[in-house]
Parts: C-alpha cells; sequence; structure tokens
C-alpha cells in the first residue's frame, strides 16, 4: 500500500473510533490489523492468508500472529463494524481496503505512458500535443481523486455512526469495572447489548424499513446498502413517524429526478448525496420542496447545465457567474 492509502486508513477519525470500541485493547486490536494488512495487501483477492486459495481459521491466524484467539476475534468484530473487513462464506477474512490493490498496483501505468499508447504519440509527435494529452490525463486523475474523497467522507459517517451506536455498551462496562459485584450480574445483558449493536439485515428490518433501503439502493449511487445499525435504524424510524412512508418514497424519487444530488453537474466536484445526508431532517424538507430539481437554465445560457443554478459556477476563464 502506498503512504498516502495508509494515511487514508489510518486517519485520526478511524483511530478515534478503534480506540472508542477496543478500550483498554487498543494497542493490541491496532497491532493485529496491522498485520491483516501485510497479509491482505499482498493477497490478490485483499484476503488475510499467507498465499492466494489457502484457507487459514481464526485459530491459525492467532498462532501466527502470535496473540490470543481472543484479542483476534475482538478485532475482528470491531473492523467489521468498521466496515473495514468482511467474512467470505467460507470463512476467510478480507479487508476491503485491500481488495484488488494487488491486481490494481501491476496493471497501473505512469499517467505519460497511458496518454501516448491511447493517443498513438510517436516520437515525432508535436510537443504541444503531448502536452494538452498529458492535461487532459491530469483533469481525470483529478476527477477521480475527487469521487474517491467524497466516499471516504461517507465512510466516515458510518463510522460515526457506529461509534454512537457503541456508545451505551461500552459505558455499561465502564461501570462494571468500577463496581465488580455488579460486573458478573450484568455479563449477559452487556453481551446482549453487543449483539444488538452489530448490522441488522436488510430481511431482518422491521416494515416499512426495506422498501425505502430497496428504493435507495434502486439510485445510481455507489452506496448500497445490505442493512442498517440500530442508530441509524432509529433516524430512519424517527423520520417515518414524522414524515411516513410515502414521503421517504416521494423525497427518494426527488433524488432521482435531481442531477445535482446524483452528481452529473460540473458544479458537484465529485460530491454525491448520501444516505445519511438526506436523513438530515433540514436536508430532507428541502428535497421534497423540490429545491434541488432539475430547472431550465435562466435566460437559455448555453453556460448551464440541469442543476447548475444551484450553486454558483466558474468555468476558469470566462469568470464567475452568480446567480
Amino acid at each position: 500500500m502506498s503512504n498516502q492509502q495508509i494515511a487514508k486508513l489510518f486517519d485520526a477519525n478511524q483511530l478515534a473510533a478503534v480506540e472508542f470500541l477496543a478500550a483498554e485493547d487498543t494497542d493490541a486490536v491496532l497491532a493485529i490489523w496491522l498485520r491483516m494488512l501485510t497479509l491482505a495487501a499482498n493477497d490478490p483477492e485483499g484476503c488475510v492468508r499467507l498465499a492466494p486459495g489457502l484457507h487459514m481459521e481464526p485459530a491459525e491466524l492467532a498462532n501466527y500472529f502470535h496473540c490470543t484467539a481472543e484479542a483476534l476475534e475482538v478485532t475482528i468484530q470491531i473492523l467489521e463494524q468498521l466496515q473495514q473487513l468482511t467474512r467470505n462464506p467460507d470463512g476467510t477474512l478480507k479487508l476491503t481496503a485491500c481488495a484488488g490493490l494487488c491486481r490494481r498496483s501491476k496493471s497501473k501505468k505512469p499517467v505519460a505512458e497511458t496518454t501516448a499508447a491511447n493517443s498513438g504519440i510517436t516520437s515525432g509527435t508535436n510537443d504541444r500535443t503531448v502536452c494538452d494529452a498529458t492535461e487532459k490525463e491530469t483533469e481525470k486523475e483529478k476527477r477521480k481523486e475527487a469521487k474517491e474523497k467524497s466516499k471516504e467522507k461517507k465512510k466516515k459517517a458510518d463510522i460515526a455512526a457506529a461509534m454512537f451506536s457503541a456508545r451505551e455498551p461500552a459505558e455499561a462496562d465502564a461501570k462494571a469495572e468500577t463496581q465488580p459485584g455488579a460486573a458478573a450480574a450484568e455479563t449477559a445483558t452487556q453481551q446482549s447489548k453487543r449483539k444488538n449493536n452489530r448490522l441488522i439485515p436488510t430481511p431482518e428490518l422491521p416494515e416499512p424499513v426495506p422498501t425505502i433501503l430497496n428504493a435507495w439502493n434502486s439510485l445510481p449511487l455507489d452506496n448500497k446498502f445490505d442493512g442498517l445499525y440500530p442508530a441509524m435504524l432509529k433516524q430512519v424510524q424517527g423520520l417515518l413517524e414524522r414524515y411516513g412512508e410515502e414521503a421517504l418514497l416521494k423525497a427518494i424519487d426527488n433524488v432521482a429526478h435531481s442531477n445535482f444530488l446524483l452528481g452529473n453537474t460540473r458544479n458537484n466536484r465529485g460530491w454525491t448525496i448520501s444516505f445519511g445526508w438526506l436523513l438530515n431532517p433540514e436536508h430532507l424538507e428541502n428535497i421534497l420542496q423540490g429545491k434541488y430539481q432539475n430547472k431550465k437554465p435562466r435566460g437559455g445560457s448555453l453556460l448551464f447545465q440541469p442543476g447548475d443554478e444551484q450553486e454558483p459556477y466558474s468555468n476558469g476563464f470566462y469568470g464567475t457567474v452568480v446567480n
């Protein structure tokens, strides 16, 4: 992994989330996570194993990492909660940050080489043509980077939701440490609470929440949901009580007809709507009122595209057009 990828993975928010969920086991969890990344970064599928195709049980990984099985299981549960790790049907552990990383690193070509191949540039090509092609390639890289940053922001929002949902059992654990006599009596309750803070699959969600999720997943966006954590489920249920199912479905339909919210305008700079953004009551009100719907440009100006009237637009040459 590159230094930039490692910096994004272990940023302040991620470390704070791990420290909050792991408490006194933070150092052990981070050490095991780093060992997992070492194996997964060199695996074509991003799996935590010594070689492609080799199935390694958690007990074997614990022995290889020189840690206890309990410490490994705690690490797995925390990474699952932070959406950094998934379990394949065969039980193999897979780190999402390393999925396909090995293949991409082998197939990725330098910008100049890719530009030359796509443009058919030969040694006798004019220097100006080479410069133009390189600028286009750089612009594509910038747009791609903006999109990646948008995904990182959404992931951080999910981490915040996970931290919020984990707050109650963590506080209960701290209380048990200060009152040893009551710790044994509360063990079953704490285990039940921890279980209830796991991801709830869509089929197990109460009606009509699955209908809302399926409508969201039908949008042409990357962030799909297979279920919800209790904290976000509570948000959806609160909005259903306040607005009703029909209003939430109408809001999602309005999103489907908004180039701005879907990231299809020049003003978005890689931003697209997220499910957490939609659940903000103020944002939901604006969407229901049609604030972000596609509209015809005022005055028929060719400088605007549908949705551009929501934000001032600058093409970098003609100046900035302000509504």
